[in-house]
């Protein structure tokens, strides 16, 4: 079992009239690309750094089909491959704007956004599934004045019959916590982010992290202010609209996480949660997951 973050970069692909694509180092990639940052850094014990190639399938492995998805760009995907998971060897949870107008003109008008889910058995084909989560007829969708009168009413019609597990989001992260770690089987999952899900029939969310047994039902929701009030000097401030990437390090016994920060350009924040004890004594570990504190930032 493990955790696949799916990344992507500007201008870091040679050969692209190939079948194949070959990721490498070169004068014309990027000049914040993975290999350079990796080639930096000093790798942890087990990793070491190697060119990889990446095989072109015929189609595209996701495109927006669905009336909900008009326009999906910065996914910030995330992948879970658990080839014991009945629901789906793959699963991947994606943002996509989930309503809108103008998208063929730029970045669009009247937008909403959603985080969206799919699986597949060999990470190639994809379903998505119609969860019975999220209601269209009653998000902020349908709230929408500026969206043509039919695709209101579709909306009213489709009312939970779509993939999206969470309305009104911005820049969610996922991970699957290792069972060794986290004993509470409802929250297996974890996600920090932006996001609005159904909790005892109402809509309950905003920017904090949120709890999950499946990665489906979010039944646990906890507001947090990611940085403290007084950041550290030459820190920034810290953005949602980026893909904020949770996960349990059983080397250090903490939480990490990466983010956007803004001391004067766009950065990478990485942020930490204290070492839990060996010996479990804190009564409430999910509040554990909320105790951010800034590291350092690179640009």
């Amino acid at each position: 079992m493990g955790l696949l973050t799916v990344l992507f970069t500007s201008g870091a692909v040679a050969g692209v009239g190939g079948s194949q694509q070959r990721f490498v180092n070169t004068a014309s990639t990027t000049k914040y690309s993975a290999l350079n940052l990796a080639a930096e850094a000093a790798l942890p014990a087990g990793l070491s750094l190697f060119v990889g190639e990446g095989e072109r399938t015929a189609k595209p492995l996701m495109q927006q089909t669905e009336i909900w998805e008009p326009r999906c760009d910065n996914g910030y995907p995330n992948v879970i491959h658990n080839p014991a998971d009945p629901n789906g060897a793959y699963r991947l949870w994606y943002g996509c704007f989930s309503s809108g107008t103008e998208y063929n003109n730029g970045q669009g008008a009247a937008r909403t956004n959603a985080w969206m889910y799919a699986n597949s058995s060999d990470g190639v084909t994809w379903t998505k599934p119609h969860l019975g989560v999220y209601d269209l007829s009653t998000g902020a969708e349908s709230r929408n004045k500026k969206l043509p009168a039919a695709t209101l009413a579709a909306f009213h019609k489709i009312k939970t019959n779509n993939n999206i597990v969470m309305g009104d989001s911005d820049g969610m992260g996922i991970t699957l916590d290792d069972a060794s770690h986290e004993t509470n089987a409802s929250r297996r999952f974890k996600s920090f982010g932006t996001g609005h899900t159904s909790i005892g029939g109402a809509l309950v969310g905003g920017s904090g992290v949120f709890a999950s047994p499946d990665g489906i039902h979010f039944d646990e929701f906890k507001a947090i202010k990611l940085w403290p009030h007084v950041a550290p000097a030459g820190a920034g401030k810290q953005r949602y609209d980026c893909h904020q990437q949770p996960l349990w390090d059983a080397p250090s016994k903490r939480y990490i996480m990466t983010t956007r920060t803004y001391p004067g350009l766009r950065s990478i924040g990485l942020a930490s949660a204290p070492t839990w004890p060996p010996t479990g004594t804190h009564k409430d570990p999910c509040c554990e997951f909320l105790k951010w504190s800034l590291l350092f930032t690179l640009q």
